[in-house]
C-alpha cells in the first residue's frame, strides 16, 4: 500500500517538474521590427570597412567578395533568427559577435599591407 501512494505521489509531481522548469528569470525577447534588418549597427561597420578597403585598394576583389559573402551570411541568419518576430539576447550577441569578427578580419586585411593586390 505504502509503494503504491509513493508511486501516486510521484505520478502528481510529474506533470510539475516541466513546467517549472520553463519559468523564465530574464527579461522577453526584445521584438524584432518587421520588415527591417535586426543587425546592429556592427554589421554595417563591417560593410563600411569592405568598401573603404576596395575603394583604397586595400583589399583584392577576391578579399571583398568572401567578405561581402560572408556579411550575407550573417544577414540571412539574422533574418531567420527573427522570423518569429522576435530576437533573444544570445541570437542578438551572436548576430553581433560574427558581425565584429568580420570586421576585424577585413580591417586586418587592409592593414597587412599587401603590395601585389589589385
Amino acid at each position: 500500500m505504502r509503494t503504491l501512494a509513493f508511486v501516486a505521489a510521484i505520478a502528481l509531481l510529474v506533470p510539475v517538474v516541466p513546467v517549472a522548469a520553463q519559468r523564465s528569470t530574464g527579461p522577453a525577447p526584445a521584438p524584432a521590427l518587421p520588415g527591417s534588418s535586426v543587425v546592429g549597427p556592427s554589421l554595417g561597420r563591417a560593410s563600411d570597412a569592405i568598401r573603404d578597403g576596395r575603394r583604397s585598394g586595400q583589399l583584392s576583389r577576391g578579399e571583398a567578395k568572401r567578405a561581402r559573402r560572408e556579411r550575407g551570411q550573417i544577414d540571412t541568419l539574422a533574418d531567420r533568427y527573427s522570423a518569429d518576430g522576435y530576437l533573444s539576447d544570445s541570437e542578438r550577441r551572436e548576430i553581433d559577435t560574427r558581425a565584429e569578427v568580420l570586421r576585424a578580419t577585413v580591417n586586418a586585411e587592409r592593414l597587412r599591407g599587401d603590395t601585389r593586390r589589385r
